[in-house]
């Protein structure tokens, strides 16, 4: 189930309640969600994927992407290439995913306070539409400070980035830099290909479904999982140069 409506909830837990199905994953609720603490009290075996461990039951196992290390990583490639004025578009909802990414930015800018001149952060709700009108405000300015690196907090908002800044005529990457999260299908057909952090959604399925199975049979399983993401790299980081196009 994707969802995070409370009538949604009330027809999962029916659906548990009536031995219909012995368990259920769960994805897509806020952190701390008042109405998955519901479903975990109530005793069914559950995985929930995103979320924190430390409110959870015995019967309840959470599996999360490894977001802060990620999304500190990718801050650090930035600086690694030169770049010393960085943009993050993130995202402000009370989502895993969102707070993680967030403090691991957060993370690599204290780790990089030496090297970074100026970070810029701009809250684009994971949407290519926001991010596509807020870089093109951005980089459409008569000011000459503007980044030269970019982390999106997910591709979508890379793309809308991208998308926005080759409309006003800037070089990906000899221009700005553009690193993205998730690695969706569409980023290695772009032209250049994204650099991004791939999400391995292939692991986090086994991982749930493998655990869900072990809840059910009363079998031992780990509590916790964390799985990896991998930087990819592709054709969207360069080290950084002077912005040409004002």
């Amino acid at each position: 189930y994707l969802t995070e409506r409370e009538k949604d909830t009330k027809s999962i837990e029916r659906i548990l309640s009536s031995s219909m199905v012995r368990g259920a994953i769960l994805i897509g609720y806020d952190t701390g969600s008042s109405e998955i603490k519901r479903l975990a009290e109530h005793g069914y075996p559950l995985v929930l994927v995103n979320q924190e461990r430390d409110a959870y039951c015995d019967n309840v196992v959470v599996v999360n992407m490894d977001d802060q290390i990620s999304a500190y990583c990718a801050i650090e490639k930035l600086v690694q290439n030169e770049h010393r004025n960085i943009l993050y578009i993130g995202c402000k909802k009370p989502r895993l995913p969102a707070i993680r990414r967030n403090e691991g930015v957060r993370l690599a800018v204290e780790k990089w306070q030496h090297k970074i001149e100026k970070m810029t952060e701009i809250d684009c709700d994971f949407s290519e539409e926001k991010a596509y009108q807020e870089i093109y405000r951005m980089y459409s300015s008569s000011t000459a400070d503007k980044p030269t690196g970019i982390f999106a907090a997910n591709d979508v908002m890379a793309i809308g980035a991208i998308s926005a800044l080759k409309n006003l005529g800037y070089d990906i990457p000899k221009d700005v830099s553009v690193i993205g999260f998730d690695d969706i299908t569409v980023s290695k057909y772009l032209t250049p290909g994204l650099t991004t952090m791939r999400c391995n959604f292939d692991k986090i399925a086994s991982v749930s479904v493998n655990s869900l199975i072990n809840l059910i049979e009363k079998k031992d399983t780990v509590r916790h999982v964390e799985v990896p993401v991998e930087y990819v790299e592709r054709g969207t980081l360069a080290k950084a140069g002077r912005i040409q196009k004002i």
